[in-house]
């Protein structure tokens, strides 16, 4: 089995922590031939380190995040005939912690499924559903058929400075074009739709996933006795040295646990509150008969839920007028895709708008809407304005 991999890392202080090497390290059991590609500023030190694991390192600018690092590599360093040399591809980077099941297991036990694509974790969110990015095998047909090849190079800019669009266009906007190719995909682990960042010991206890990431420690989502729950069942249940972890976060976030408190810590101490991605209540086919009612539609938002929806349903909607913003809110540019962004209280009355918004912008949202307007809202758990939703079919009227 030939397997190239792909590693893409990008460290604000250019330092290669040994967490890293522990990954690459243990990636490398599995691959024929590693490229490293770094995103940006690398020390000395640590180039020389990775230089200890790499058959080939790429030194870019910090640009393009990880999909435009494996554009880079793929599409404009080897090419559509090279990759064909290899059986299958792996591209993964930095943003986790692991893996706390060798590789080398994890994918002894997916090489008896019979799939064309897989990851460690799967997203499911009816049409928005997706692979979570930061691990990705694909299996020979993929790279045979040029299908990998071919969509990095007509939808992925190596200079694109928009996480948004990487989440719309690599994670959810790959996924689905090999999914409709007729691909069969697999997750080593689904972590039942939590949120990864928010309930990384539950995703570790509850469902096995052999990472954990890196942003649950981060100021946004860190809560210190969840995740010293989480280290504690690491040091407890793997082969894993966790100070690996806690050399990283001290580093990057200023975030210091003792040994002592994970040894202390007991399975009484408070798991995080569930936290899960709420489901979607509109299928494709809802969401097709919508954009087919009416002459003109609006997407509302300019995030990544309605960049996702321009990506998947744009060739659907040719009478598209815009994306729309909440008065208020800045708008640093003046079009999206080539459409106008536009604020909503500028729209004419009985507009016709997708909620291209996450669910708690949503519920922020739809109290402000008129009456007058059409609009197809996402989520479930919205049935207390169903007065306002007058067009979504899954709410009784």
């Amino acid at each position: 089995m030939r397997r190239l991999g792909i590693f893409s890392f990008y460290d604000k202080d250019g330092v290669v922590d040994t967490y890293i090497e522990y990954m690459i390290a243990d990636l490398l059991k599995v691959l024929s031939t590693l490229i490293v590609v770094i995103n940006g500023f690398i020390n000395n030190e640590s180039l020389f380190i990775l230089k200890k694991y790499a058959y080939k390192i790429v030194i870019r600018e910090n640009k393009g995040f990880d999909a435009g690092a494996y554009r880079n590599v793929l599409v404009d360093i080897l090419g559509e005939e090279k990759i064909k040399e290899w059986d299958e591809v792996v591209l993964c980077n930095d943003t986790f912690y692991g893996p706390f099941i060798s590789f080398e297991d994890i994918f002894r036990e997916m090489e008896e499924k019979k799939l064309d694509f897989w990851g460690l974790d799967y997203r499911e969110g009816g049409f928005l559903s997706f692979l979570q990015s930061y691990f990705l095998v694909f299996r020979k047909p993929i790279v045979m058929n040029g299908d990998l090849y071919k969509y990095l190079e007509a939808n992925i800019n190596s200079d694109n400075k928009e996480l948004t669009d990487i989440y719309a266009l690599f994670e959810v906007g790959l996924f689905s074009k090999l999914v409709r190719c007729g691909y069969e995909f697999g997750s080593y682990t689904y972590t039942e739709n939590y949120n990864v960042y928010l309930n990384g010991d539950r995703c570790l206890e509850e469902h096995q996933l052999p990472i954990l990431k890196k942003k649950c420690f981060s100021s946004q989502y860190y809560s210190r006795e969840p995740m010293t729950r989480a280290l504690h069942y690491i040091q407890k249940n793997f082969d894993y040295n966790i100070k690996h972890i806690l050399t990283n976060i001290n580093r990057l976030y200023g975030i210091t646990i003792c040994m002592e408190d994970i040894f202390n810590c007991t399975y009484s101490t408070n798991k995080s509150p569930k936290k899960k991605i709420p489901n979607l209540i509109v299928d494709e086919r809802v969401l097709l008969n919508f954009i087919q009612q009416f002459s003109e539609i609006y997407i509302y938002g300019t995030g990544i839920i309605a960049r996702k929806i321009w990506y998947l349903f744009h060739m659907y909607m040719p009478h598209l007028k815009g994306f729309l913003v909440s008065k208020g809110k800045e708008i640093s540019k003046g079009n999206l895709y080539g459409y106008p962004i536009l604020y909503y209280e500028d729209i004419k009355q009985d507009s016709a708008i997708i909620l291209g918004l996450g669910f708690e912008n949503t519920k922020e949202v739809i109290t402000t809407l008129r009456p007058e307007d059409r609009i197809l809202a996402l989520w479930e758990g919205l049935e207390k304005y169903r007065e306002i939703i007058i067009n979504n079919s899954n709410f009784p009227h």
